[in-house]
């Protein structure tokens, strides 16, 4: 059993990200879908190979990527921001990207909306926003790979 936290759009509004501080510490792997790059930096050390990370539209002095492709525990992932693919209009375009790559699970943010979908066989996640959401308290995803079927929970941090 793995433990995934999946983190997006934190914009530099680190308050809700050191609530979780340990969780992030604890877990198997954190994937952070971009926008607010440099609040995830003291964790690269910490954290090493289990810091995956892509930038987003804001991270414009990143050198990282702006997608990634990578297995974890036999599931193929595709990790993007999701702003190339106009996720704030529709899936459309993200989902052709997730069968190009043969995706089991697609992540993406951007949007500052947590969802959670199941679409043409793959799992799809948005953890919301972790420190500027649209609506609602910050969020992030906790996925749990084991078995034929990730399962997911977006979690609200108060």
């Amino acid at each position: 059993m793995t433990k995934v936290i999946i983190l997006s759009d934190i914009h530099n509004n680190t308050a809700s990200l050191r609530k979780i501080d340990g969780i992030l510490t604890e877990s198997d792997y954190v994937i952070f879908l971009g926008d607010g790059i440099s609040a995830l930096y003291p964790y690269k050390n910490l954290l090493g190979d289990r810091l995956i990370m892509v930038k987003g539209n804001c991270d414009i002095f990143s050198q990282l990527s702006e997608e990634v492709v990578t297995e974890i525990d036999g599931f193929k992932i595709f990790i993007t921001h999701g702003h190339k693919y106009h996720v704030k209009e529709y899936l459309d375009d993200l989902m052709q990207k997730a069968k190009e790559t043969d995706a089991d699970i697609v992540l993406y943010g951007h949007t500052h909306v947590a969802y959670t979908d199941y679409i043409d066989g793959r799992t799809v996640i948005n953890p919301g926003s972790l420190g500027n959401p649209r609506m609602g308290n910050p969020t992030y995803a906790y996925m749990i790979l084991s078995g034929k079927k990730p399962l997911v929970k977006i979690v609200e941090v108060r």
